[in-house]
């Protein structure tokens, strides 16, 4: 299958925001992982103090100097909530160096960890593929879903829904918003899968979302932009239509093997670094 299924646009705007991209296990295994874009990352530093973590402080340095403010705290392969010292992260990013940590995580973790994600000053971004239990199965090989409703009433900082729409989710879009609206989120980010090897194996996945979202520009108001991202109105709540490498944000990235990366493209930026 031909690439220009997906375009990437390499006019990017200033960095607006930075991520910590951990690397280890993971507690899911979603088929669409950005993870499954590198043959195998050795790595695993869910378990190494952030002193221990190389390149970090010069890299929060950097940020500073490019006049970064956000860092969100987000998985390469794994889910942040799984990093044992979390909390002292959060706090040498917000405390130490007067930035905001925000967290993207698939809230497997949440309920315990709570009282951490309340601690970011930042953006929680939720990732929420399905409410059945079956079709959590399918995308991600974990069958009990989260009690979100919960989770999201709990969280105390600024929290969005985020899902990625597939074949398998396509038609649970409405329930997912649904959700987000009851619990008070600032909005919803549908994001369409990205992939710079595997368009074969999601090719069924990526035109899924397209469809979807020509139907959509149909039925539902349009009411923003950001981005290069259409941004519509659904149960009183914005839904914004992420296609990733197609918008037009910036960020800088850092892995916890050490790589920095200038590159918003994390698989091409990550492999450049290595060479």
């Amino acid at each position: 299958m031909s690439a220009t299924i997906i375009r990437k646009n390499y006019n990017r705007s200033n960095y607006s925001f930075a991520n910590i991209n951990f690397q280890g296990p993971c507690n899911m295994n979603c088929f669409f992982c950005i993870g499954k874009e590198f043959d195998k990352i050795e790595n695993n530093s869910l378990e190494v103090p952030p002193e221990n973590l190389p390149n970090l402080r010069s890299y929060l340095e950097l940020c500073k100097s490019n006049g970064i403010k956000k860092i969100y705290l987000t998985g390469q392969n794994t889910d942040p909530l799984m990093y044992k010292y979390l909390d002292e992260l959060i706090d040498i990013v917000q405390e130490e160096f007067g930035l905001v940590a925000g967290l993207r995580t698939n809230g497997i973790l949440a309920k315990e960890k709570i009282a951490t994600i309340n601690k970011c000053k930042g953006e929680i971004s939720y990732t929420v593929l399905s409410l059945n239990s079956e079709t959590l199965y399918r995308m991600t090989g974990a069958r009990k879903v989260p009690d979100y409703a919960e989770i999201l009433r709990k969280t105390k900082s600024p929290k969005r829904v985020s899902t990625v729409l597939t074949r398998y989710n396509q038609d649970e879009l409405d329930t997912i918003v649904s959700l987000a609206a009851k619990a008070g989120a600032e909005y919803v980010q549908v994001r369409r899968i990205s992939t710079d090897i595997r368009y074969d194996f999601l090719s069924d996945h990526i035109r899924a979302f397209d469809k979807k979202l020509a139907d959509i520009k149909t039925e539902w108001e349009k009411v923003d932009e950001f981005e290069l991202s259409p941004v519509y109105k659904s149960q009183g709540v914005n839904v914004s239509f992420w296609k990733t490498v197609e918008t037009s944000v910036n960020s800088l990235n850092y892995f916890t093997d050490e790589v920095i990366s200038d590159n918003y493209f994390i698989v091409e930026g990550y492999l450049n670094k290595l060479g």
